[in-house]
């Protein structure tokens, strides 16, 4: 009896045991789908190696192991297309069925000065309301393939190329935009026009002059030689003409592409100055002007390209000349400020403020037929403001109509 009694017990404590153990085990078991539910791989479950249910835990284990390891990777993943997204320089965004926004980069937002929040989720077409693009989104959509079109943003006049392609998703059509900035093209594109419109008219002027009187002299055998010569005076006077642009236009074009070095030395302003006056003296003299040099005691010497530096500064003289019909011209340099400055001033007829941030651009003249009579080129400007960029120096026009106007070179010393 006793030992029945006996068994029994231990009967009841091996239940109560397994009761709890199993009770234990699913305790563990529901924390672990919990943690897996929230996204935590990271929990265990740890029995004695024996028994099926050790066996079954183990494999619940390292499908955990594997569930975090691929999610991981995962991770990185998106975050690696994140960082190529965002260190994009033009702006994507992703919008899907119903033309609301899913995802959106940095240069987007910044492009068109929006926060994420204003986007994300919303429809396309409340963050940029465009004719053109609303079309290009619905004919990709449509026709299910690349469309592209150029956008104006009247706020700011620049111009957007947008790419618009489908992109096909869980069986669902999304649409991925690429705005890509082609203002700064565009411009180039119209300069490269308008220089090679300027080119041919200004070329086309002397030849044809010199083809008239050429064919004159051809045609004309017996003309008398005083009229043969000085048929032949407009002739030399238009190919000098030609000569002098197709000389500037090499000349530009060299320090645009970097073949001229600038090898700074330092430059004695005084003997520079008084070697410029000496050259441009008579000049000025023929049209009763004075030339003068202004040169403070505490600036005396600058760094830079001596041969550059005078070529600077015979563009600026000549300009100033040939603007100035009466008063005096001044050279020189001062210090304001701690800042070195290089000027020419005159006294000629200056140039209305609205041409003034034209001024350096190639070909533009503010009364192209005075500068055409006076020999102009109109790329003198153009080649000092690139040659004053080249030294790493500023440049600033200032001018008065009929008051005459000043050139400021600010240097780095």
């Amino acid at each position: 009896m006793s030992l029945l009694i006996f068994l029994l017990v231990l009967l009841l404590l091996y239940i109560i045991l397994r009761e709890h153990g199993i009770k234990r085990l699913s305790g563990e078991l529901e924390e672990v789908i919990n943690a897996c539910m929230v996204g935590d791989f990271g929990k265990r479950i740890f029995l004695k190696p024996r028994g099926r249910l050790s066996r079954v835990v183990n494999k619940l284990n390292e499908l955990s192991e594997i569930i975090s390891s691929r999610i991981g990777e995962l991770e990185k993943e998106r975050v690696r297309w994140q960082s190529l997204l965002k260190g994009l320089s033009d702006g994507v965004f992703l919008i899907d069925e119903e033309n609301r926004v899913e995802i959106v980069n940095d240069t987007f937002l910044q492009e068109f000065s929006l926060r994420e929040e204003d986007v994300i989720g919303r429809r396309y077409s409340e963050a940029l309301r465009d004719s053109v693009l609303i079309d290009l989104i619905d004919s990709a959509r449509r026709k299910g393939y690349t469309h592209r079109g150029d956008i104006l943003m009247d706020e700011t006049g620049r111009i957007f190329r947008a790419t618009v392609y489908p992109v096909k998703i869980e069986g669902k059509t999304n649409i991925m935009v690429i705005f890509r900035d082609i203002t700064e093209r565009r411009e180039l594109e119209r300069v490269k026009r308008d220089f090679i419109a300027n080119v041919s008219h200004e070329l086309k002027t002397p030849i044809t002059t010199i083809r008239g009187y050429v064919e004159t002299l051809m045609k004309e055998p017996d003309l008398k030689s005083d009229e043969a010569y000085e048929f032949l005076g407009i002739i030399h006077k238009n190919t000098l003409r030609m000569e002098r642009l197709v000389q500037d236009l090499i000349q530009l074009s060299a320090i645009e592409s970097g073949v001229v070095q600038i090898e700074k030395t330092e430059v004695e302003l005084e003997q520079f100055f008084s070697e410029l006056k000496g050259e441009f003296q008579k000049e000025a003299e023929k049209k009763g002007l004075s030339l003068k040099v202004s040169l403070k005691s505490d600036f005396t010497t600058v760094r830079a390209d001596p041969l550059r530096l005078k070529q600077i500064f015979s563009n600026l003289i000549d300009n100033a000349i040939k603007f100035t019909e009466q008063g005096c011209i001044t050279i020189g340099a001062i210090r304001q400020e701690g800042q070195g400055i290089l000027f020419v001033e005159d006294t000629g007829i200056g140039i209305p403020e609205k041409y003034i941030p034209r001024l350096g651009e190639r070909f533009f003249r503010v009364d192209p037929s005075r500068s055409r009579a006076l020999g102009g080129t109109g790329l003198g400007l153009a080649i000092v403001k690139h040659l004053v960029q080249a030294h790493g120096w500023q440049l600033e026009i200032k001018s008065s109509p009929e008051r005459g106007t000043r050139v400021n070179i600010f240097v780095n010393e």
